[in-house]
Parts: C-alpha cells; structure tokens; sequence
C-alpha cells in the first residue's frame, strides 16, 4: 500500500535499543504533552522500535529532544514482489522529487523467507532505478534508503536522520568500556519514572566509576534539545525542508529548567592513562565527594566494570558494597555485566538489600542488567 497519510500524518519507525521500547513510548508521550498546537499524534511499540503516525512538524521536533532513539525512518510504501521486475514497477509509483535529496544514495537490504533473497541483485535494481529516475547527485552526505523483506512483503523506509543520534559530539572524552549516549538516557529516564518524577530538582547525581562522563553529560542534558545547527538529512528532503519554520519555536528549550541540585563523577579505581578533561556541566573529583546536606536526594548510578575490558580487581559485589558504605542515604542504581548478577545475591553485605532487576539490554553487544538495591523494611 501506498505512504499512509491521515490528514498530513505520515508513517515514521523510530529505532530504539532493544529492551528500551517501553521507556521509549513514556519519552514521546512526554514531549507531546508539552507541545502547544501540534497534531495527534499515534504511538504503536513494536520489537525493536517505536512506530508513529504524526505530521512533520512533530517528526522534526522529535529529533531535537528524544534522547533514546538511535534513528527515524520515512515508511514510503508497503508491497509485495517476487522477481526484480516487479520490485521496479513498485518504484515507479513513488513521487521521489518529494523525497529524495541531492545527496548520494546509499542501501540497507535484508530479507527473510523472501523468493528473492540476493541482496546485491536487489540493490543493483535499486542503483538501476535511481541513476535513470533522479537528477545528479551535488551533495558529499549520504541519504539512505532501507527496503526490509518478509515471506515476500518488502518495506521501504527513507531515512530522516542521517548520523545516529546517540552521537552526541558533546563528549569527547573516552573510556575504557564507555555505554552509548542514548542507552544513559534511556536509564535515567527509567530511574525518572520509577521514582515518579517529573524532573530531578533537588536531587544530586553521583557516578562512582564516572570513566568517560556518559552519565554525567546525559544527565545533565537530558531535557536540553539538541543545537538548532545539528545536520540532519531531512533538512534537504523537500518535502520536510518547506515546514522546517513551522517546528521553529518547538525545537528550543521547551521543558523546564528544574535540574540537578548537583552532578558529581570520580572513580573507584582511576585508570592512570585515561585522560578525561574537566568539564563545566559537572564536578568531576579523584576521590569520594561528601554530600554535606542531609535532606538532599541522593542517586547513585554507575556502569561498573564488566570484566572484559576492564579487569575487575575484586567481586563485582565489593565495589557495590564500598559505594553504599560510603553513599548511606541514596537510591542506587548499577548497570552490571550479567554473568555477575549472582554474585549480588551471594554477597553476605548485601543481604539487607532488595536487588531487583529493571532492565536486560545489551551494551556494545555485551548482555548486562540495570539493577536497583532497596533497603529491606524500608
């Protein structure tokens, strides 16, 4: 079937890091609520993404402040075909001066239980098509275009995004075992819903094993949207590029500012080569921070080492155990290698504490857990 619109709303598909859909489906929800004259907007969850029917002014906005997602795509038509030359008919149908850029092309093909299932032979009908039925190319960025298979239903997708947006460009330090930009987002906006709140005014950060920044850096950015200036493909798609002024005052600041009390970073075990430079947004110490203030909120929440790239010393348990003796009065958080998860529950120290598993994800392809420890009785 042809692009679906329902009154100006397109089909977008909006890739999230598996087991963040949930988390992910609660941000847009939020966004929308605080939009003023935007249209309705369809949230549908689904394996591996999110998928919207929205106008194009959301979609655009949506790239400024979702912190989660890794990219958002274009659905442009739905359609079955089981040779080549039925794929090129398919292509006929879509009005591409609307979409297409003058950006070079690129594909992304895959297929499953499909008649046909050569992805070079699809790909060459795809250059085929395109070097007959679209102006030159002037432009050095990439556009893509994503044509998915299934039992001989294909889908094709236009990409919006063009960089993955968990690259940030804000951190520039690198640690040894570093989580992804939008995999921070997506647990501090986990930790957000599972304390019920709306922002974290009074509340003070800290990460014991801080290593590049990434919490520190998402935390304090979360609700900031992302530079006017960011390039994204759809700024040259003409169909997106003639409503860019109607998305204007909704890409600035629009939640807010009630932030952090304080956002503080050290490691446990420093890596003595690891260079990480100060930075304004947060404090950044050698050693323990002391939070003087008794009334303030505390979390703690730290990526700990996973073993793997960086040695781990001593039982994952024990560094568990050094934070909480030093963080008495805190809500923690830890993201652990998975394989370590029974030594939580073996740790003698930790025995006065609920160990509940939030999250299985998977970090660098690494399987890890987010954990939280409650006080029992509390």
């Amino acid at each position: 079937m042809p692009q679906n619109m329902h009154k100006n709303k397109y089909d977008f598909f909006l890739v999230i890091p598996r087991g963040f859909e949930d988390i992910a489906v609660l941000e847009i929800q939020r966004l929308k609520s605080h939009l003023e004259q935007v249209d309705e907007v369809d949230i549908q969850k689904t394996k591996g993404g999110v998928e919207l029917k929205a106008g194009i002014e959301f979609i655009i906005i949506a790239h400024y402040h979702l912190k989660i997602p890794t990219r958002i795509l274009m659905r442009l038509i739905e359609f079955k075909f089981k040779d080549l030359p039925s794929l090129y008919n398919n292509l006929k149908k879509i009005s591409w001066k609307k979409y297409l850029t003058q950006n070079k092309l690129s594909f992304e093909i895959s297929s499953k239980n499909c008649r046909i299932n050569h992805s070079k032979r699809v790909e060459d009908t795809l250059v085929d098509f395109f070097n007959k039925n679209r102006d030159a190319q002037t432009n050095e960025n990439t556009q893509k275009i994503y044509l998915r298979g299934n039992e001989n239903n294909w889908l094709l997708s236009l990409d919006l995004t063009g960089e993955q947006l968990w690259k940030r460009k804000t951190n520039n330090s690198q640690g040894l075992a570093p989580i992804k930009e939008n995999l921070a987002a997506g647990i501090l906006n986990i930790i957000l819903y599972d304390l019920k709140l709306d922002h974290f005014e009074n509340h003070a950060l800290i990460d014991p094993c801080a290593g590049s920044g990434t919490f520190l850096e998402e935390a304090q950015n979360l609700f900031i949207p992302r530079r006017k200036e960011t390039y994204f493909t759809f700024k040259d798609i003409p169909l997106i590029k003639g409503s860019l002024y109607l998305a204007k005052n909704n890409i600035q600041k629009i939640y807010e500012s009630k932030t952090w009390d304080k956002i503080i970073g050290y490691d446990l075990n420093p890596v003595p080569e690891l260079d990480i430079q100060q930075r304004d947004l947060f404090q950044r110490s050698k050693t323990p921070v002391e939070v003087t203030d008794q009334n303030r909120n505390i979390i703690i929440l730290s990526n700990l080492p996973y073993g793997l790239r960086v040695t781990l010393e001593r039982p994952i348990s024990e560094y568990i155990v050094q934070i909480t003796n030093i963080y008495k009065r805190a809500q923690y958080y830890f993201v652990i290698n998975k394989d370590h998860r029974k030594d939580l529950d073996h740790s003698e120290f930790l025995k006065s504490y609920n160990i509940i598993d939030l999250l299985e994800f998977k970090n660098g392809n690494i399987p890890v857990l987010l954990v939280k420890l409650a006080l029992k009785n509390h």
